[in-house]
């Protein structure tokens, strides 16, 4: 009861659209707590069997399948990629030929988090196509020196898992996990999640957003599952890698492997503040201290969804929170389970995060100036441009004004609207991006030569795009 009032009074402070949390103890789905709607406009209500895009809470999904050919002898964690997917390619060819299994699953390739999630993004591209892309991306530092969280290294293992095992991912997580632990109402095809009729809707800013399809990110995104089914996953990590009905899905050392610290990462102010001082990737989950204790999480988000799940080894339990909202409501819930699990006097943290403010955040919608003088006519910007690794661009003349759309992609399309002498204000179609300027730069005779797009977000970097005009 208690829990249920604190969570309740949160998600009404948060102006929740709906959130389905589950707590497991000694091996069982113990607690549910359902509130709000999994789509505010039908009115729905969300249970634990609500169907949720659980996002990158579906690499260690990938971390795991990895382990189940590691158990049966088809790889080890040391191997090389290349000696068993010999396509795969990075930029840099040394760093190719010695890049370990373990090294696609823990963050630290050289390139910063996020670099080159614009390739999948709504993109057309294809699996193998956003790797081949990836590889004509620099590097941002050594490899293996710093901790840089990577989509695209899940999405090779998942490549990876293909060539090995002979199955597509897809099926070899139905297959081989969903199937041994039962997980009856959980799915990786979309055409099978867009026949489920009870999903959870994304909400972006309280409004309701079409599901997407994130395919060719498998291994990084692309599980569909519940809180029922994910109590099921979260039990046998617990149990050391053995199911509810017995059935042994990972070996106990490869458990232990996997949710082992091997990428170190910085313990923040706000980590501090709330008892956390180390902090490190493993494969495909993120392990802390707390209060003594191991904790062993990740999290996930997509457009309009943001998801938890965490769980306590010593105390054999754990928690599942899964919104379909924008807040950061499943940390509240899962910091307060925490705290409560471990004894502890749990810490107001709804309060507490309440009033956080992100420090990259930039303001979201760009004003127009009042009067803006162009130095250039639109024939002379208007033509056919590419970048280096992400592809190509076009700038049209339609009715009169400049239209943008790169090429991989039919929602990074907007109009340019005149900013400043060499500038435009561009407005994708997504409602989860925010306004962005297009800087066009001239040659030593005055012609438009390249352009460049400032869009600032935490999760795509337009800043390693240099458009130059064919």
């Amino acid at each position: 009861k208690k829990l249920d009032s604190y969570f309740k009074t949160a998600f009404d402070s948060y102006n929740q659209v709906g959130a389905a949390i589950g707590i497991i103890q000694d091996g069982k789905l113990a607690h549910t707590f359902n509130y709000g709607y999994a789509s505010s406009t039908k009115k729905t209500a969300i249970s634990s069997k609500t169907v949720f895009q659980v996002a990158s809470v579906s690499k260690a999904f990938t971390a795991a399948s990895v382990g189940i050919l590691v158990d049966r002898g088809l790889l080890n964690w040391d191997d090389f990629v290349v000696d068993h997917f010999p396509a795969f390619r990075l930029y840099d060819s040394y760093v190719t030929d010695h890049f370990q299994v373990k090294d696609l699953l823990c963050h630290h390739n050289g390139y910063n988090t996020f670099d080159g999630d614009l390739l999948w993004y709504e993109t057309n591209f294809s699996s193998t196509d956003i790797l081949a892309h990836f590889a004509k991306l620099a590097p941002k530092h050594e490899f293996r020196d710093e901790y840089g969280y990577s989509n695209i290294m899940f999405l090779a293992a998942a490549l990876l898992v293909e060539q090995v095992s002979g199955k597509t991912w897809e099926q070899f997580v139905e297959q081989e996990i969903f199937a041994k632990l039962k997980m009856s109402n959980s799915v990786v095809n979309y055409a099978a999640f867009k026949n489920i009729e009870n999903t959870a809707v994304p909400h972006i800013e309280k409004k309701e957003d079409a599901h997407r399809n994130y395919l060719n990110a498998k291994g990084a995104v692309g599980v569909k599952t519940c809180v029922e089914d994910l109590s099921k996953w979260v039990a046998m990590w617990l149990n050391n890698g053995v199911s509810l009905s017995g059935d042994t899905l990972l070996k106990a050392n490869t458990v232990a492997y996997i949710t082992k610290a091997h990428t170190p990462q910085t313990a923040s102010a706000n980590d501090i503040k709330v008892g956390t001082y180390f902090k490190a990737a493993g494969l495909g989950w993120f392990v802390k201290d707390f209060a003594g204790q191991k904790v062993v999480s990740h999290s996930g988000g997509l457009p309009g969804l943001i998801l938890n799940v965490e769980f306590i080894p010593s105390l054999n339990a754990g928690v599942i929170v899964l919104t379909n909202d924008e807040t950061l409501y499943p940390f509240v819930v899962t910091n307060y389970v925490r705290d409560v699990l471990l004894g502890k006097d749990p810490q107001d943290y709804a309060t507490l995060y309440k009033n956080y403010v992100d420090p990259n955040a930039k303001k979201k919608r760009i004003d127009l100036p009042k009067k803006v003088t162009s130095l250039l006519s639109n024939e002379n910007v208007a033509g056919v441009y590419s970048d280096a690794y992400y592809g190509g661009a076009t700038i049209s003349i339609q009715d009169g004004k400049l239209h943008l759309k790169l090429d991989p992609t039919n929602t990074f399309v907007s109009v340019m609207e005149p900013y400043g002498a060499l500038s435009y204000r561009i407005r994708f179609k997504d409602r989860f991006l925010p306004d962005g300027l297009v800087y066009l730069q001239l040659n030593a005779k005055g012609a438009v030569e390249s352009f460049k797009i400032d869009l600032p977000n935490p999760d795509f970097h337009f800043m390693n795009l240099h458009f130059i005009k064919k």
